[in-house]
């Protein structure tokens, strides 16, 4: 930048068309983006990141000047990292397969197909459904039911609902439609620490153990939320740790370290909530802990911390199929310090 000053505008409009380039030099963008029409603020796409200010609440202004991060310019240029993709190993009983980059989903039944039709392999007694960081997959179960992962998540289940019972379990980041079926109430075990009971329902369960609580958020339908299970019986961890059933709208908030009450919380954000599955990084609200965490399991990366990590609020959005180097340049205009090591992240 050498000196020369470039309002917050400036910056969105130069990182706007660069943007808009890369995008139309690929053939096949590895997450399809969808449109903005819900935040008329948002200028257009992948660029739009508003912060506010290190300790207040003041939102920047047009006149905010460039800072120049010691170490960030070479490390952008040369990090070269992509966006995650569709990508996913499935395992049947003891068998592994990478699934193909170039699919979306797979459709479990009779036998395991992908969503287009062309044939994996037989069903099996046992299956899992494995994302990587920097990995998304969708997958419908026998029973109709559709799943779709985030990176570094998985989805447990057999591949036939016996017994009146339809139980799976679930690591990571998953979004679930579950399919009505009064006959076989459907369960979710939240990698051993909470259980989701349901007959048919939309929601989004977020159960990243670093994240340090899970969070349930019911979109449509009704469902109960259990502390805890024990073999196949869902029992509270304590007397305070009672059982909740929640409303569309609604998000259930559980410690993953402590046994404490299940929190409700009546207001959470659909979009926000929901933005990874739409091919979205959605930043309101997140400070950069929260940031690094998204950019951690999508681009693959590892990121260190100084003592001196600002307390910044980000406030905006960002596609998820632009390059690790987009964001940072971002990041760099907004003064954050870091530089680029390979596949670390080092904040400064």
């Amino acid at each position: 930048m050498g000196g020369h000053d470039l309002s917050f505008p400036d910056v969105l409009e130069n990182l706007e068309q660069k943007l808009k380039a890369e995008r139309m030099s690929r053939e096949s963008p590895p997450v399809k983006p969808v449109p903005l029409y819900r935040r008329s603020w948002v200028r257009y796409a992948a660029a739009a990141i508003l912060i506010a200010g290190i300790s207040t609440a003041v939102m920047l202004s047009a006149d905010m000047r460039t800072k120049s991060a010691p170490g960030a310019g070479p490390g952008i240029v040369s990090s070269g990292i992509l966006p995650g993709t569709n990508k996913a190993v499935l395992t049947v009983d003891d068998k592994q397969i990478d699934l193909s980059s170039d699919k979306t989903g797979i459709a479990v039944g009779a036998t395991i197909a992908y969503s287009d039709g062309e044939q994996l392999a037989d069903a099996g007694k046992m299956i899992k459904l494995a994302t990587p960081n920097g990995g998304q997959y969708q997958l419908t179960l026998p029973d109709g039911t559709k799943a779709w992962l985030n990176a570094a998540s998985s989805i447990s289940f057999p591949s036939v609902f016996n017994n009146g019972k339809r139980q799976i379990r679930v690591t990571g980041e998953v979004y679930l439609e579950v399919a009505q079926d009064r006959s076989k109430i459907f369960t979710v075990d939240i990698d051993g620490q909470s259980t989701v009971q349901v007959l048919g329902t939309s929601f989004n369960i977020n159960a990243y153990t670093d994240e340090g609580n899970i969070q349930t958020t019911l979109i449509s339908g009704s469902v109960k939320i259990l502390p805890a299970v024990t073999n196949e019986k869902a029992v509270p961890v304590d007397s305070k740790a009672t059982a909740v059933i929640l409303k569309p709208g609604q998000q259930a908030i559980q410690s993953i370290q402590a046994a404490e009450p299940i929190k409700i919380l009546n207001t959470p954000n659909p979009d926000q909530i929901l933005a990874w599955k739409n091919g979205i990084f959605e930043f309101n609200g997140a400070n950069l802990r929260q940031v690094m965490k998204q950019l951690e399991r999508w681009y693959n990366i590892r990121v260190e911390y100084s003592n001196n990590v600002p307390d910044i609020i980000f406030k905006g959005e960002f596609y998820r199929n632009v390059n690790l180097s987009d964001i940072l340049e971002v990041l760099t205009e907004m003064g954050v310090k870091f530089r680029m090591e390979g596949k670390t992240l080092k904040l400064l």
